[in-house]
Protein backbone atom coordinates (compact mmCIF):
# COMPACT_ATOMS: atom_id res chain seq x y z
CA UNK A 1 0.00 0.00 0.00
CA UNK A 2 2.56 2.27 0.75
CA UNK A 3 4.31 1.74 -2.62
CA UNK A 4 1.17 2.41 -4.14
CA UNK A 5 0.90 5.62 -2.14
CA UNK A 6 4.66 6.79 -3.07
CA UNK A 7 3.72 6.19 -7.05
CA UNK A 8 0.35 7.52 -7.04
CA UNK A 9 -0.03 10.82 -4.74
CA UNK A 10 2.88 12.10 -6.44
CA UNK A 11 1.21 11.65 -10.09
CA UNK A 12 -2.36 13.20 -8.44
CA UNK A 13 -0.23 15.86 -7.65
CA UNK A 14 1.74 16.84 -11.02
CA UNK A 15 -1.79 16.48 -12.50
CA UNK A 16 -3.50 19.24 -9.93
CA UNK A 17 -0.84 21.56 -10.61
CA UNK A 18 -1.13 21.68 -14.13
CA UNK A 19 -4.81 21.64 -14.22
CA UNK A 20 -6.48 22.45 -17.18
CA UNK A 21 -4.70 20.41 -19.66
CA UNK A 22 -4.17 21.87 -22.42
CA UNK A 23 -1.17 20.00 -24.42
CA UNK A 24 -1.93 21.77 -27.83
CA UNK A 25 0.12 24.80 -25.52
CA UNK A 26 3.90 24.74 -26.50
CA UNK A 27 4.51 26.55 -23.13
CA UNK A 28 2.35 24.29 -21.30
CA UNK A 29 3.87 21.01 -22.84
CA UNK A 30 7.55 22.23 -21.60
CA UNK A 31 6.50 23.95 -18.24
CA UNK A 32 4.20 20.46 -17.07
CA UNK A 33 7.63 18.25 -18.69
CA UNK A 34 10.04 20.52 -16.68
CA UNK A 35 7.27 19.81 -13.67
CA UNK A 36 6.73 16.10 -14.27
CA UNK A 37 10.50 15.29 -14.04
CA UNK A 38 10.97 16.61 -10.68
CA UNK A 39 8.29 14.44 -9.82
CA UNK A 40 9.17 11.40 -11.30
CA UNK A 41 11.94 10.16 -7.81
CA UNK A 42 9.12 9.27 -5.54
CA UNK A 43 7.39 7.06 -8.34
CA UNK A 44 10.42 5.62 -9.45
CA UNK A 45 11.27 4.66 -5.27
CA UNK A 46 7.60 3.54 -4.84
CA UNK A 47 7.97 1.13 -7.86
CA UNK A 48 11.37 -0.37 -6.05
CA UNK A 49 10.22 -0.66 -2.68
CA UNK A 50 6.82 -2.99 -4.91
CA UNK A 51 9.51 -4.46 -7.00
CA UNK A 52 11.35 -5.51 -3.65
CA UNK A 53 7.94 -6.71 -2.17
CA UNK A 54 7.15 -8.46 -4.68
CA UNK A 55 10.15 -10.73 -4.90
CA UNK A 56 10.14 -11.52 -1.19
CA UNK A 57 6.83 -12.56 -1.17
CA UNK A 58 6.89 -14.61 -4.19
CA UNK A 59 4.28 -12.66 -6.17
CA UNK A 60 5.10 -13.30 -9.85
CA UNK A 61 2.40 -11.50 -11.36
CA UNK A 62 2.54 -8.27 -9.54
CA UNK A 63 5.98 -8.20 -9.90
CA UNK A 64 5.54 -8.78 -13.94
CA UNK A 65 2.64 -5.89 -14.37
CA UNK A 66 5.32 -3.66 -12.14
CA UNK A 67 7.35 -4.29 -14.59
CA UNK A 68 5.25 -3.89 -17.58
CA UNK A 69 4.08 -0.20 -16.00
CA UNK A 70 7.89 0.97 -15.65
CA UNK A 71 8.93 0.11 -19.23
CA UNK A 72 5.54 1.98 -20.08
CA UNK A 73 6.44 4.62 -18.40
CA UNK A 74 10.24 4.74 -19.65
CA UNK A 75 8.42 4.70 -23.30
CA UNK A 76 6.03 7.18 -22.18
CA UNK A 77 9.31 9.38 -20.62
CA UNK A 78 11.43 9.06 -23.68
CA UNK A 79 8.49 10.09 -26.07
CA UNK A 80 7.75 13.34 -23.74
CA UNK A 81 11.97 13.93 -23.70
CA UNK A 82 11.67 14.23 -27.41
CA UNK A 83 8.68 16.37 -27.58
CA UNK A 84 10.13 18.38 -24.58
CA UNK A 85 13.63 18.73 -26.71
CA UNK A 86 11.55 20.40 -29.75
CA UNK A 87 9.18 22.45 -27.87
CA UNK A 88 12.77 23.75 -25.82
CA UNK A 89 14.10 24.74 -29.18
CA UNK A 90 11.21 26.54 -30.34
CA UNK A 91 10.29 28.28 -27.06
CA UNK A 92 14.31 29.44 -27.12
CA UNK A 93 13.29 32.25 -29.79
CA UNK A 94 10.30 33.59 -27.88
CA UNK A 95 12.00 33.99 -24.38
CA UNK A 96 13.67 37.19 -23.47
CA UNK A 97 17.16 37.68 -23.64
CA UNK A 98 17.59 38.29 -19.51
CA UNK A 99 15.43 35.21 -18.64
CA UNK A 100 17.50 32.91 -21.34
CA UNK A 101 19.68 31.83 -18.65
CA UNK A 102 16.50 30.61 -16.67
CA UNK A 103 15.04 29.45 -19.10
CA UNK A 104 18.55 27.27 -20.33
CA UNK A 105 18.82 26.11 -16.42
CA UNK A 106 15.39 24.72 -16.59
CA UNK A 107 15.32 22.35 -19.88
CA UNK A 108 18.54 21.11 -18.80
CA UNK A 109 17.36 20.76 -15.31
CA UNK A 110 14.56 18.73 -16.97
CA UNK A 111 15.91 16.83 -19.64
CA UNK A 112 18.61 15.51 -17.72
CA UNK A 113 15.77 14.58 -14.78
CA UNK A 114 13.45 12.72 -17.66
CA UNK A 115 16.94 11.22 -18.72
CA UNK A 116 17.87 9.41 -15.22
CA UNK A 117 14.08 8.44 -15.13
CA UNK A 118 14.00 6.68 -18.54
CA UNK A 119 17.15 4.97 -17.57
CA UNK A 120 16.02 4.19 -14.00
CA UNK A 121 12.61 2.71 -15.39
CA UNK A 122 13.68 1.12 -18.17
CA UNK A 123 16.10 -1.21 -15.50
CA UNK A 124 13.49 -0.95 -12.89
CA UNK A 125 11.05 -2.63 -15.47
CA UNK A 126 13.19 -4.99 -17.59
CA UNK A 127 14.90 -6.27 -14.59
CA UNK A 128 10.86 -7.21 -12.47
CA UNK A 129 10.07 -8.76 -15.98
CA UNK A 130 13.40 -10.82 -15.31
CA UNK A 131 12.82 -11.61 -12.17
CA UNK A 132 9.46 -12.75 -12.42
CA UNK A 133 10.15 -15.46 -14.87
CA UNK A 134 13.11 -16.75 -12.61
CA UNK A 135 10.62 -16.76 -9.82
CA UNK A 136 8.41 -18.27 -11.63
CA UNK A 137 10.75 -21.14 -12.76
CA UNK A 138 11.42 -21.57 -8.86
CA UNK A 139 7.79 -21.81 -8.43
CA UNK A 140 7.79 -24.34 -10.72
CA UNK A 141 11.17 -26.21 -9.51
CA UNK A 142 9.52 -26.27 -6.08
CA UNK A 143 6.66 -28.26 -7.34
CA UNK A 144 7.71 -30.80 -8.95
CA UNK A 145 8.06 -34.34 -7.25
CA UNK A 146 11.59 -35.29 -6.13
CA UNK A 147 12.72 -38.49 -6.94
CA UNK A 148 13.30 -40.79 -4.19
CA UNK A 149 14.54 -44.09 -3.32
CA UNK A 150 13.57 -46.09 -1.13
CA UNK A 151 14.36 -45.38 2.55
CA UNK A 152 16.65 -48.03 3.75
CA UNK A 153 17.85 -47.90 8.07
CA UNK A 154 20.12 -50.30 9.51
CA UNK A 155 19.70 -51.55 12.78
CA UNK A 156 23.68 -51.81 12.54
CA UNK A 157 23.39 -54.90 13.86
Amino acid sequence: MIALLLVLTPLADFVSSVWPLQPTEMRWRFASTALVAGFLFTPLIGSLIGVLLSTFLEQKMVLRVIGVLNVTAAVLLFVMLAVFAFDTLQLKRAVPPDSQGQFKLSAVRGGLKLIVSIVATSWLGLDAIKLSRTLGNVQAARQKPRMSGPIVTGSGR
